[in-house]
């Protein structure tokens, strides 16, 4: 690595700032930041309600094989041991690893996170709900893979619930008690995706409807793009867009209801309070690869005094 930086202005709606590293070579640790040269993924799937959500042309497999490059150097014998336990798994199952799991992922990951219903400023503050969607090369051969793995440790079985949706089949990992949890972890796969939630598995349900509607969501709206446009750059990696007003209108609900509970804002007539104590504020950041470096820009707005079209 020959420098960092970090550049940040203000502008008339809020803050914009750069960043970036500049290497000689892509090798090492650096070699796992692997991109796809095809274009960020298409997530029409993502609702416009969503707190935050990520686009990148990431190759998990292509980064998995850069940390091999660096775990073969830097540990000549643990490397020979991972082998001979991928041959182990294989001639006990039929089942090659190396090309049905670690081999089989695609260039493309979309994420998004949303807020329970009903959740309060704690359980905000400690997980929203997630869904990561990952492009898989074949859907049969990872589902194989899944399940010798299964095999191999018995006491996973008996904690995953399976079920059908809309001719999905979802695998649930319950807790003792059978009881859903907002941190419950839930997989499907489908043609082309490996989709993992962490929350209800409703939340995964709702991704799942939306992702056979084909129907606009958030990348596609109007609000959106105008936001990109300022930071744009030819051929991006990674986009991100988080919608910080969220968490400023939770947390400010939460703490009204605890002050009201505790007598202190008993006579505070909220009709007089001014409408404007959460501001619209999105942060979008997007990063691109270049021959010598990655760079990133982002962009912090009150969307409500932002320009429009």
């Amino acid at each position: 690595i020959q420098a960092l930086f970090v550049d940040c202005d203000l502008v008339e709606d809020g803050a914009l700032c750069s960043a970036g590293v500049v290497y000689r070579e892509k090798k090492g640790l650096v070699e796992m930041l692997a991109y796809d040269s095809g274009g960020l993924p298409e997530a029409r799937y993502v609702p416009t309600t969503t707190l935050t959500s990520s686009l990148s042309s990431f190759n998990i497999s292509e980064m998995l094989a850069g940390l091999e490059k660096v775990l073969r150097v830097a540990s000549p014998t643990m490397m020979p041991l991972f082998d001979m336990q991928l041959f182990q798994v294989k001639k006990n199952t039929g089942i090659d690893l190396r090309a049905s799991l670690l081999d089989n992922f695609g260039g493309g990951i979309v994420s998004m996170a949303s807020i329970p219903e009903q959740a309060d400023a704690a359980e905000l503050m400690a997980q929203p709900e997630q869904v990561v969607i990952m492009a898989i090369k074949d859907s049969e051969s990872l589902s194989a893979a899944l399940e010798a793995l299964k095999d191999l440790v018995p006491m996973v079985k008996p904690m995953l619930k399976e079920q059908d949706y809309e001719g999905y089949t979802i695998y649930s990992f319950s807790d003792a008690s059978g009881v859903e949890s907002s941190e419950q972890i839930s997989y499907t796969i489908t043609r082309d995706k490996l989709i993992v939630c962490v929350g209800r598995v409703g939340y995964l349900q709702t991704v799942l409807t939306r992702l056979d509607s084909n129907n606009s969501g958030l990348w596609e709206a109007e609000d959106s793009e105008i936001l990109f446009e300022r930071i744009a750059k030819p051929h991006p990696v990674s986009r991100s867009y988080m919608d910080l007003s969220q968490y400023t209108e939770t947390v400010l609900e939460t703490l009204a209801e605890t002050l009201l509970f505790d007598g202190i804002l008993g006579d505070l007539d909220f009709a007089s309070l001014p409408s404007d104590l959460e501001a619209e504020l999105r942060l979008v950041s997007e990063l691109n690869e270049e021959p010598d470096g990655f760079f990133v820009r982002m962009l912090l707005v009150d969307q409500d005094a932002s320009p429009k079209r």
